[in-house]
């Protein structure tokens, strides 16, 4: 395993370095639930490359790819679920979910309105984002949460959110896994 010296006296072209739980903590409290994987490499001018690390515990094997969060909303503006989708694949119209640890699939109705949630940050290491105001933060998060489905945000006995992989993702995630233990055995 190469330390970030190595990496650094090698060339390598990375925006950020984290290190392990230190990275999504403040030490001393407990650690986050999450922790950040490759999913896609490429060299300059070549093609992008899937990459996967497998666990095992299904939840920690990562997903491959240059992601995004698309939430689909009712009419009325409530959120219905979220998808994490490939950004080089197209979401499907309707889009079909599959939940990751259970394999259950639910259906968007097509045309459902969306929006997607992830922006980036960094480009080519320069920094592309403006930091909002903590005010527009707190209204951003007050009109999210009116819009949640009010089972989730109950303190006793809270319905689970809908989120899954958009299908294509979960295909190639499950073709990568199973290429992946091929070349191990």
């Amino acid at each position: 395993m190469s330390t970030i010296t190595d990496l650094k006296q090698r060339g390598a072209k990375l925006d950020v370095w984290g290190v392990g739980t230190k990275l999504s903590t403040g030490q001393p409290d407990g650690a986050l639930g999450v922790i950040y994987k490759l999913g896609v490499t490429r060299r300059a001018g070549g093609e992008w490359q899937y990459r996967i690390k497998l666990s095992e515990e299904s939840a920690k094997t990562s997903m491959p790819g240059s992601l995004q969060v698309r939430r689909f909303h009712q009419p009325d503006g409530r959120f219905i679920a979220d998808a994490i989708y490939e950004t080089d694949h197209a979401v499907s119209d309707p889009c079909e979910i599959v939940a990751v640890e259970t394999e259950n699939k639910m259906t968007i109705p097509p045309s459902t309105r969306y929006s997607d949630l992830l922006v980036p940050i960094f480009r080519s290491g320069e920094v592309v984002y403006e930091t909002p105001s903590i005010e527009a933060s707190r209204e951003r998060t007050r009109r999210q949460l009116s819009c949640a489905p009010p089972e989730i945000l109950q303190l006793n006995d809270p319905a689970p959110y809908k989120i899954g992989l958009e299908r294509s993702l979960y295909e190639l995630r499950s073709k990568l896994i199973s290429r992946a233990k091929e070349l191990a055995e």
